[in-house]
């Protein structure tokens, strides 16, 4: 995919324009932000570890799986809901497209939000997860690759709000990937789907259900309630091995006894011994806890919403009622209020918070690479003033000038779209800018005789 790109999507007349490349999305897929005909925004995903052939059994078989997932999991969810929707799926030629509702926030670390959120947050989180998978519960579908990774959170007035992405390993219990051809991560594998996916002997492969999804579910909300995986200093052995060879570690005392027994019960070696989602769901609303308060006001969040031009930026505090600061590169501090806009590259952001202060690089870009070479100021005497050609070696490179001599941006100053005439006295200060790339430093003549 490239930016600006068209991608049609039937005979209807519907396309999606690719607004912004965000990067690489994983081994199965690129990603990218793009608008419908009505300037809607959404993330598109190109599946690129297959491609559509229908006389390819593989590839039917992964595209009839892929739509009845989407269309199973679309009966109980809602765009924006806590698990992903999907709006459209769709091939061009062989390319294989899934269009879904927009995400926003940052990845699920629970060693991180161990040390910010306090117990009850946590336990909501993890409420909160195992609600996200009910509509596989409820259609008999298998996630398939559960873990953090796949786990988004974005702030929503004082609390964190949790939605489920990554539906493309996901298939219905009935109707399963081939034996070994199941993708995900093992450190996050059940133990029936690790014999599925590495045993050796495939002649009976284990029926792979829901319940698969419970174990890597009970991981973790094990890493939420103890802030380091589970059986830790047992690696490099994963859990499923572990659970197959019945060396499964004792859960620690520090923690309800119900929530102990919910844990053991959800990494069974059985299937059928682990609860259902609505057990987890109940165990974990009920559990009376003891909530420490945090020693100290945890480091912020920064999100970063980006568009083609621009990016909104908006901060969220662990501690609400304490008050965040910022600063962008030489401005002055301000109390933290709304998200803020940024149109640049490069952008120092102070964020203080308590006694502390924590120092991001903000960028527009998703991926920023280089620098834009410093622009060359050439300039020719006249009889009405000086004549300034401005020059930068990096190609496709916008030049921003001011002659006052105020530092040039985006807004303040003019674009270079060729020689100018300034007066004797005047100070030329040029910026050159290019989405991608970090802002050159300041090129800067002063015209005087």
């Amino acid at each position: 995919m490239k930016q600006g790109e068209v991608h049609k999507c039937g005979s209807g007349g519907e396309y999606y324009v690719v607004d912004l490349l965000p990067g690489n999305g994983g081994g199965m897929s690129k990603v990218a932000y793009v608008r419908d005909g009505n300037g809607k925004r959404f993330f598109m995903k190109e599946l690129i570890e297959q491609r559509y052939d229908v006389n390819n059994p593989t590839s039917v078989a992964y595209t009839r799986r892929r739509i009845a997932v989407y269309t199973a999991v679309n009966k109980h969810t809602l765009p924006g809901a806590s698990c992903s929707y999907t709006h459209r799926f769709f091939n061009e030629g062989r390319q294989l497209f899934v269009v879904t509702d927009l995400w926003s926030g940052f990845t699920l670390d629970t060693g991180s939000l161990f040390h910010k959120v306090d117990l009850a947050g946590r336990v909501q989180l993890a409420k909160a997860l195992a609600y996200a998978l009910k509509p596989f519960e409820a259609e008999d579908l298998v996630f398939a690759d559960l873990k953090p990774e796949n786990v988004l959170l974005h702030p929503k007035g004082d609390h964190l709000t949790l939605k489920l992405i990554d539906l493309d390993s996901a298939f219905p219990a009935s109707d399963p990937p081939e034996p070994g051809s199941v993708v995900g991560t093992p450190p996050y594998y059940s133990p029936e789907l690790f014999n599925y996916n590495c045993r050796f002997d495939k002649v009976r492969p284990p029926r792979l259900t829901p319940k698969s999804d419970i174990f890597a579910l009970g991981l973790i909300i094990f890493e939420l309630l103890f802030g380091q995986k589970y059986a830790a200093h047992l690696l490099p052995e994963v859990p499923c091995e572990l659970c197959i060879h019945d060396k499964m570690p004792s859960i620690p005392f520090d923690i309800p006894e119900s929530l102990r027994k919910l844990l053991a019960s959800m990494l069974s070696y059985r299937p059928d011994s682990r609860p259902s989602l609505d057990e987890v769901i109940n165990t974990l609303g009920s559990a009376k806890l003891v909530v420490r308060p945090l020693r100290e006001q945890p480091e912020p969040e920064v999100i970063i919403d980006r568009y083609p031009d621009h990016a909104i930026v908006s901060l969220f505090n662990y501690t609400p009622l304490a008050r965040l600061h910022y600063r962008l590169g030489e401005g002055r501090a301000r109390p933290y209020t709304e998200p803020f806009m940024i149109d640049d590259d490069g952008i120092v952001l102070e964020v203080l918070y308590g006694s502390k202060m924590s120092i991001h690089e903000l960028n527009v870009s998703p991926v920023v690479k280089g620098k834009v070479s410093l622009p060359t100021v050439k300039v020719e005497s006249g009889r009405r003033g000086w004549k300034v050609t401005l020059e930068c070696s990096t190609p496709n490179a916008s030049i921003f000038y001011t002659t006052d001599g105020t530092v040039p941006t985006r807004k303040n100053g003019f674009r270079y779209t060729g020689p100018f005439i300034v007066p004797t006295g005047s100070r030329v200060l040029a910026r050159g800018m290019m989405w991608g790339k970090l802002q050159s430093d300041v090129a800067s003549r002063s015209l005087t005789y």
